[in-house]
């Protein structure tokens, strides 16, 4: 991703302003939309545009959630969204990919009524920007920009439709027509529209025409790359190749090219042909070369060129967190308070994003269950298992976190073997935990339970009711729209796979429960990849082998940190040592940040 980016912002972005965008599409009855829409957002993460609005031109049930739930996944959910409220195209896809991301991924709209009319939308918009500022990019049909030219004044502006789009539009870029002669979809499905569109537009269209991304299949790189999970563009092309002989090398791209060209600018991949598009009653079109203001592409490289830029920015994701993320809560056991996979995954974050400001907090207490649960004579009788109910309340209001962890079930079934009662007290729990955390604002995050290795532990058949508590959290992905990232299952994985070759190999060797530093990596790596970053190094020491020193100071500010924010809380665990007061363990940890800059900026 980092590379990409680099490659666009020495291409595209030397001495850019930020593009205004309206992003206009059909949305649904192809699915090259999907990745017009990835390839925006990837512009927008890069600093080239500014999404302004997405506007749907077709008006199917359900098209504004599929919108606003990739404007959700690229983290701009406020992103205006506007449909048809008038006669429009209702056409959804054959392949059913809206219906399975709506259930698998977040969104906040859930019907078309809960959305802006997409006329009155534009209006608002353009009323607002610079003139001559906006570019539009149309991926579907002309119907939106039909009403907008034939729109009167209103409480936006005093201008007519074809004035202000006049006044405040630099450029359209549509895929639209097939040249220099044909008849395509976009064109012919409201033909009544498009004539209108394109011979009443006062101002510059480009565009990029059917025989254009004809020839540019794309997708297949996305669908095959094992470090892009979570992601609802990867699912859409995973979905929809594997139904049509055509796209068995990848799903012809003619949406992308639209916003490749709208966002990035047409060279160094195209030449423009001057003229004008004439549209017939039947939605064919032909190229009028006498005239003037408008212009189709002509291939200046191979379509593979293109493809590979398309493919790559097809792969972009977005960062693992959402600007308003800053303090990241960690809740858990005694692994968790151990920190190890903390430490992996702050310095992850300080070394490979430096720009973002993050402070990691450790509130894992050693013992702790969220069912509440404690067997007897736990810890020789000496205490009960610590309930979070007990202290949570008082965790929250004392981190304030934009984000947290939640990483229990370990203690949770203490140790013995498979009980439904049980389960239900952990099941029970962690609908209170989740209900607790949503209700603060806070992300949430759940992370499966580490394994519990009976060949090294004494509670046999531990390690199913630790797999049935892990299987049950993944299941609420998809009825409850958890966000759960599987450590569990990555554990097991890799440990299976060790003792194919060692059958002696552990990473928890004294108890079967706690992990050593690789056990600890395991973990990081898999919550690094939950969130979508690739890290394949065998080790934390392999990860950081350029950062050593950052490495050691993140280890050492989790240590004193953890302790302080631990005391600061309270909990009824004995035990456990009393860290040093805030006060003086902040100005600690500010010395260390300060020490981990310089060796940021030294080793760069």
């Amino acid at each position: 991703m980092g590379l990409l980016l680099l490659f666009w912002g020495l291409y595209c972005c030397t001495g850019f302003s930020q593009t205004p965008v309206i992003f206009d599409t059909d949305m649904g009855p192809d699915y090259d939309d999907v990745g017009a829409i990835t390839l925006l957002h990837a512009f927008a993460d890069s600093g080239k545009v500014r999404i302004l609005a997405t506007m749907a031109s077709d008006k199917y049930e359900g098209v504004a959630a599929v919108l606003n739930l990739f404007n959700t996944y690229f983290h701009r959910p406020d992103v205006p969204i506007g449909v048809p409220k008038g006669d429009a195209v209702d056409q959804r896809d054959w392949q059913h990919w809206t219906d399975s991301i709506l259930l698998k991924y977040p969104h906040t709209i859930g019907r078309n009524s809960e959305a802006q009319d997409a006329v009155t939308l534009y209006r608002k918009i353009l009323a607002g920007q610079e003139d001559h500022s906006v570019v539009v990019i149309t991926v579907g049909f002309l119907t939106n920009l039909s009403g907008l030219l034939r729109s009167g004044p209103d409480a936006f502006s005093p201008l007519s439709g074809e004035e202000l789009v006049r006044n405040k539009v630099k450029e359209l870029v549509s895929m639209a027509g097939s040249f220099p002669a044909g008849k395509e979809f976009n064109v012919h499905r409201d033909s009544e529209a498009s004539r209108y569109v394109f011979s009443h537009w006062p101002g510059t269209i480009v565009f990029t025409g059917f025989e254009i991304g004809k020839k540019i299949k794309c997708g297949l790189p996305l669908v095959h790359n094992d470090h892009i999970q979570n992601s609802p563009v990867k699912d859409v092309f995973r979905i929809s190749i594997p139904l049509a002989a055509e796209d068995s090398a990848g799903r012809m791209s003619w949406d992308e090219t639209a916003v490749l060209v709208g966002a990035g600018g047409y060279q160094p991949y195209y030449n423009l042909r001057p003229g004008r598009i004439r549209v017939a009653e039947d939605g064919s079109n032909t190229w009028d070369s006498s005239g003037s203001g408008q212009f189709y592409l002509l291939e200046a490289v191979p379509p593979a060129a293109v493809r590979d830029t398309i493919d790559g920015l097809m792969m972009h994701r977005p960062e693992p967190f959402p600007e308003r993320v800053s303090r990241i809560l960690f809740l858990g056991n005694s692994i968790t308070y151990d920190g190890r996979y903390i430490i992996d995954i702050e310095t992850y974050f300080t070394i490979h994003y430096p720009g973002r400001h993050f402070e990691f907090i450790n509130e894992g207490l050693p013992s702790e269950t969220v069912s509440g649960l404690s067997e007897p004579g736990h810890a020789g009788g000496r205490f009960p298992r610590p309930d979070l109910h007990e202290r949570l309340s008082r965790v929250l209001a004392l981190t304030k976190p934009d984000l947290v962890f939640a990483c229990y079930g370990m203690n949770d079934g203490i140790y013995l073997p498979f009980d439904e009662s049980r389960f239900a007290k952990f099941r029970e729990g962690m609908f209170w935990l989740h209900s607790e955390l949503a209700a603060t604002g806070a992300m949430i995050i759940h992370l499966t339970p580490p394994v519990f290795d009976e060949q090294n532990g004494r509670h046999a058949g531990y390690a199913e009711v630790l797999d049935r508590y892990s299987n049950w959290l993944l299941q609420q992905r998809d009825s409850l729209g958890w966000r759960v990232g599987d450590i569990h299952f990555a554990m097991k994985k890799y440990l299976s796979e060790r003792r194919a070759t060692d059958p002696s190999f552990a990473y928890a060797p004294k108890d079967g429960i706690h992990p050593d530093s690789l056990g600890h990596w395991i973990m990081a790596k898999a919550v690094l990849n939950y969130l979508g970053e690739k890290e394949d190094a065998q080790s934390a020491g392999a990860a950081f082998g350029k950062y050593p020193r950052v490495f050691a100071l993140v280890a050492k500010k989790q240590r004193i940190m953890t302790d302080t924010w631990l005391t600061k809380a309270g909990h009824k665990r004995p035990g456990m040592y009393k860290g040093v007061s805030m006060r003086k363990a902040k100005r600690q940890e500010a010395r260390i940040n300060k020490k981990i800059t310089r060796e940021l900026d030294s080793g760069r």
